[in-house]
């Protein structure tokens, strides 16, 4: 009966295994992500840049240098057997995702994310945005990573006055799951990074660094 099961197990997974998957991710949490950093006074912030800093994890195909997907690479897809057979990709770049979901988050927290001339300026680098996926026997185990490296400077002089490292992570495990599974798991790891970041209480200490320069300046 197990290797029955095991069998129907890898047939499912195997079902549309093979060429390329396009995901939509959407930064759409169950409720706005408050966090303490909405207690620090309004502020006006830049995106000064944000960069893939992801590992070098390569797409499945021929020619694997320099390829083209690499920046929308999420996941690989794997049969019952745990081989990789296609790639999982964003319809964007992944640092577009993790960048859009911050921003939405610090609107959420009372600050706004402006073109220029901002209080501070935010350097953003995006470290994993990646769902692993584990068949068993009986069920499958998917797990979304997602990571980034923020830096906040004082537009005024110059000045570093945050830099901190955060993390996201959300699994499951199913029976199996398509796309609509592996959009759930990764949209809920990117929900789970910028909430951390709207709980750090030194990035809220960072804020109201900001608003006393500027009173002083």
């Amino acid at each position: 009966m197990r290797i029955l099961f095991a069998m129907l197990g890898a047939l499912t997974l195997s079902a549309c295994a093979f060429g390329d998957e396009k995901l939509t991710l959407a930064y759409a949490p169950e409720a706005p992500q408050v966090g303490v950093i909405s207690e620090a006074p309004q502020t006006d912030l830049t995106i000064a840049t944000v960069t893939d800093a992801r590992p070098d994890r390569k797409p499945v195909g021929k020619d694997e240098t320099a390829d083209p997907k690499r920046p929308f690479l999420l996941a690989y897809k794997r049969n019952g057997f745990g081989q990789k057979t296609g790639n999982v990709v964003g319809v964007e770049p992944a640092v577009d995702t993790v960048k859009a979901a911050i921003e939405q988050m610090l609107a959420e927290n009372g600050h706004a994310v402006v073109d220029n001339a901002g209080e501070g300026g935010l350097t953003i680098a995006v470290k994993d945005l990646w769902l692993e996926v584990k068949p068993g026997a009986f069920t499958v185990e998917f797990s979304g990573n997602a990571a980034a490296d923020i830096e906040l400077v004082d537009a005024r002089t110059g000045e570093v006055v945050f830099s901190d490292s955060f993390t996201g992570f959300y699994s499951s495990r199913a029976a199996g799951g398509l796309s609509g599974t592996w959009t759930k798991i990764l949209n809920a790891a990117v929900a789970d990074l910028v909430r951390n970041i709207s709980l750090s209480t030194e990035l809220k200490e960072a804020l109201d660094q900001l608003e006393a320069n500027g009173a002083t300046s």
